[in-house]
């Protein structure tokens, strides 16, 4: 045993809506059937919820890519050059980082460099 107590990624919800967070994939057997689908902010179910075996511990001592600490958008309340509704939350969505992400830089950042779904934040 050991590590920290484990910790859902902070506001996540899967990519069909606020609903479906981890609390509600604690509910039957949704990681299993449900689990590694829906991605959002960078990470499915299975990933960001502690219930299906994802989320973090304080603990953690392992390599693997993410190193540790939690990440922030940065600026926190970043939205692209285009409008605020083109904040990280729409930049996390399906393929948004990868086909806009070094665009419409705001704040003297792309999403690249201020989202941590898009690899950027602090």
């Amino acid at each position: 045993g050991g590590g920290g107590t484990c910790q859902d990624k902070p506001n996540w919800h899967d990519s069909d809506g606020v609903d479906y967070n981890c609390a509600w994939y604690a509910e039957d057997s949704n990681c299993v059937t449900d689990g590694d689908d829906f991605a959002n902010f960078g990470a499915t179910a299975n990933e960001a919820c502690c219930v299906c075996g994802g989320g973090s511990t304080g603990g953690d001592s392992g390599g693997g890519s993410g190193g540790g600490g939690t990440c922030s958008n940065d600026p926190q309340n970043w939205h692209d050059s285009d409008d605020a509704f083109f904040d990280c939350e729409w930049y996390a969505e399906d393929n948004n980082c990868d086909e806009y992400g070094n665009d419409f830089a705001n704040f003297g950042k792309t999403a690249k460099q201020a989202c941590c779904a898009c690899g950027g934040g602090n």
